[in-house]
Formats: C-alpha cells, sequence, structure tokens
C-alpha cells in the first residue's frame, strides 16, 4: 500500500465521526474501551474450549486495522469485535490477555 495524507482538518472530522459512531451516548472515551473488552471478554470466557492454553489462541483473532484512529475492530471465531485503544488492539499480548 501507499501511505496517505490528509490535512489536519480532515483528521479532525473523522475522528469526530468515529466518536459519534462508537461512542453515541458515552460522555466518557474511557467508559467505550471497557465496553467493547467486556464483551470481548464475554466471548472468551462463554467459549473457554475455543481457547487453548498452548499459546495458539493468538492464531485465532484476526485484526482488520481501520482508517478510523483510535478503533480497531477484530475477528474471533466470525464475531466482530471493536476494540477502541489501538495500541492496546495491536499488541502482541491481547490474545493471551483476553484468553485468560
Amino acid at each position: 500500500m501507499f501511505p496517505v495524507r490528509t490535512t489536519a482538518r480532515f483528521d479532525v472530522s473523522v475522528r469526530r465521526i468515529a466518536q459519534n459512531l462508537y461512542f453515541s451516548g458515552i460522555e466518557d472515551p474511557d467508559q467505550g474501551l471497557k465496553a467493547s473488552l467486556v464483551v470481548a471478554l464475554v466471548n472468551v470466557r462463554a467459549f473457554p474450549e475455543a481457547y487453548p492454553r498452548t499459546g495458539k489462541a493468538g492464531r485465532r483473532f484476526v485484526f482488520e486495522f481501520r482508517s478510523i484512529p483510535y478503533v480497531v475492530p477484530y475477528a474471533f471465531d466470525g464475531e466482530l469485535v471493536v476494540l477502541h485503544d489501538i495500541h492496546f488492539a495491536r499488541s502482541t499480548q491481547t490474545a493471551h490477555c483476553l484468553s485468560e
């Protein structure tokens, strides 16, 4: 892929659209992150047999990086979950953390 350059005004507009989409009704963005993590943990705890403790659990996570800032959706067994902190979501420890 080639790098994409945008203006500061465009970046602010995209960020506001993303906040309206993902944080509608939530005043504190931290609550959005907590809510998305709770959804991910519910998925993990509902199907513990799908998360082996052999270190292979990370292979079952498919991360999809999008252009919306600070938002990373990922698919696990066909179900889409959104993480709102890109640094946490890109971490190599995410799959291990969510599988515990």
